[in-house]
């Protein structure tokens, strides 16, 4: 299976070999970025990859076409998106997310990402009462889990982000909720966020209700061991859907007592617009609120690149939007250059940039997440 594997990606243009030292790579120099030690952070990535990285157990009877996509799923190396925070003096943090490896089945797939978070966690230190609350949010946002066999098995149902913290981790996670038909949306996305103590003040409703051509993404909490519960709720939209929907969620920031809303949350997301526009952008954008325990709500938005599109005039761009901020860029080249692969003929060169997140109002300035995916 493996020479299989092998020979799929040489014909496919892809170094499935090479994946995780190029991941592994990337991961140093963002810790170096962001003040901390490389060498401990490769570490972590092993052990992350180690608890993530698990292929589900194959289910007795199933298809033999879905017993070899988890045989081809388990040779292959397991994937992650780096993300670079921008935020307050400069680089501020990084993270990486992975949606976990395909099984043979859509409910095995998001059930073993789930036990192995939860492993994840404890074995980080997390608190207790998070571990629980990730569980209850779960089954929360699955209630018809096995009811959901249809689905493929690389379904994006959940996906971990693990952001390091000293010996430890936090976790986010994002929930597609709209996956599982089984019970009301509404009432289920309510109901997660009561269970975090939480309440959208009508946000699902501007967001998504108000919007017949808004599609819902999903539902992200921090675990952050701090006790205080924080959430997000995702929208995808068409660009020229964007300026009307922020105006709505400016105008709700404005309600709740934020001064000037439209310099502080359309004019700074306007700008990253106008500067990073191109023929490379995804033809939808993300959309979220995100809602704290005794902290005032903010928006942010995300536009997305196709990889294999994204050009060096994109990635320049990016580099002076973060130079105008104040934002030190100078290590930017090399990350990009150690995610991304060279044009290798007939192959154009492949760029890391997959996105681009500005969340507002922060503070002085913006805060900006650099989605990055290692070229395969």
């Amino acid at each position: 299976m493996a020479s299989f594997v092998h020979l799929l990606g040489q014909q496919a243009g892809m170094d499935w070999r090479g994946y995780q030292a190029r991941c592994a790579r990337g991961v140093e120099l963002c810790a170096e970025l962001c003040g901390l030690a490389p060498a401990r952070e490769r570490a972590r990535l092993a052990f992350v990859t180690e608890k993530l990285g698990r292929a589900p157990p194959p289910a007795a009877g199933d298809h033999p076409v879905n017993l070899v996509t988890q045989l081809v799923g388990a040779e292959l190396p397991l994937t992650f998106e780096l993300v670079l925070t921008y935020a307050g003096q400069g680089p501020r943090g990084m993270a990486y997310l992975t949606q976990g490896r395909p099984g043979s089945n859509f409910p095995a797939t998001l059930a073993t990402l789930l036990a192995g978070a939860l492993e994840l966690h404890v074995a980080a230190g997390g608190d207790p009462a998070e571990s629980e609350l990730f569980a209850d949010l779960f089954a929360l946002a699955f209630p018809g889990l096995a009811r959901l066999g249809e689905h493929s098995p690389h379904t994006q149902g959940m996906i971990v982000g693990v952001v390091p913290a000293g010996e430890g981790v936090q976790l986010k996670i994002y929930f597609n909720t709209r996956v599982d038909p089984s019970t009301p949306h509404a009432a289920r996305v309510s109901a997660m966020l009561a269970r975090c103590g939480l309440e959208d003040n009508g946000l699902y409703d501007l967001l998504y209700g108000q919007m017949p051509e808004a599609w819902f993404q999903g539902v992200g909490v921090d675990l952050d061991n701090d006790q205080r519960r924080r959430a997000k709720l995702y929208v995808r939209l068409p660009p020229q859907s964007v300026p009307a929907a922020l105006g709505r969620l400016a105008e709700h920031l404005g309600a709740q007592g934020l001064a000037n809303p439209a310099r502080a949350v359309e004019e700074p997301v306007e700008r990253l617009l106008a500067t990073l526009r191109s023929p490379a952008m995804a033809d939808e954008l993300e959309l979220a609120a995100a809602i704290g325990e005794g902290e005032p709500t903010t928006a942010k938005l995300t536009l997305f690149f196709g990889s294999r599109e994204v050009s060096a005039e994109d990635e320049a761009r990016l580099v002076g939007y973060l130079d105008e901020l104040g934002y030190p860029t100078a290590a930017l080249a090399r990350i990009f250059a150690t995610l991304g692969a060279p044009a290798a003929p007939p192959l154009p060169a492949k760029s890391p940039l997959h996105g681009v997140g500005i969340e507002v109002p922060v503070g002085a300035r913006p805060k900006v997440n650099l989605y990055l995916m290692p070229v395969v």
